[in-house]
């Protein structure tokens, strides 16, 4: 048995730290650790070994990859007129994959925090079914996303909500 000290913060993609080194997420824990953990409250976990099972992915209508959905979510967000907004669910919809959402968020992600894209492809224009600004934090910095919205005149109803009903745009 091996003592589970925590999350690794190396940039290997994360894992724990159990004794002398660090396991990366990929390996899983039941597999790198045998059949037992101690946690740091004292409990012990008992683990099954895995077998090797495919990763979780994005649920999407097709088969195609993770690429043209990506391709296909910024041609939506592209379309999207200066002071208006939608939102992650309506995007997903839109492109036929309903409850794709995460899988938007994931590729709108994917350009926010480079300058140049976030500009090219207007990410800041996608707020949640709420119209909360969830994506804020993987922009440049945490308020360029509400600065841009407000450069544009969307209007909000809290400081990390934009008024929907004013500025919803339907990509249908």
């Amino acid at each position: 048995m091996r003592e589970a000290v925590g999350e690794s913060g190396g940039g290997d993609g994360g894992g724990f730290d159990v004794g002398h080194g660090a396991v990366g997420k990929s390996e899983g824990l039941a597999g790198a650790l045998g059949d037992s953990v101690r946690q740091r409250d004292g409990r012990e976990s008992k683990f099954a070994p895995m077998p090797d099972a495919p990763r979780s992915r994005p649920v999407h209508a097709s088969a195609s990859s993770d690429a043209d959905f990506y391709a296909r979510v910024y041609r939506v967000v592209e379309r999207i007129p200066e002071g208006r907004v939608t939102t992650y669910g309506r995007i997903a919809r839109h492109l036929g994959a309903p409850r794709a959402s995460r899988a938007v968020g994931w590729a709108l992600k994917a350009v926010a925090s480079d300058p140049v894209s976030a500009l090219e492809i207007p990410c800041h224009r996608v707020v949640n079914r709420e119209g909360r600004l969830t994506g804020r934090l993987h922009f440049v910095t945490p308020t360029a996303m509400e600065e841009r919205l407000r450069a544009e005149g969307v209007a909000f109803t809290a400081p990390d909500r934009v008024d929907l009903a004013a500025h919803l745009w339907d990509p249908a």
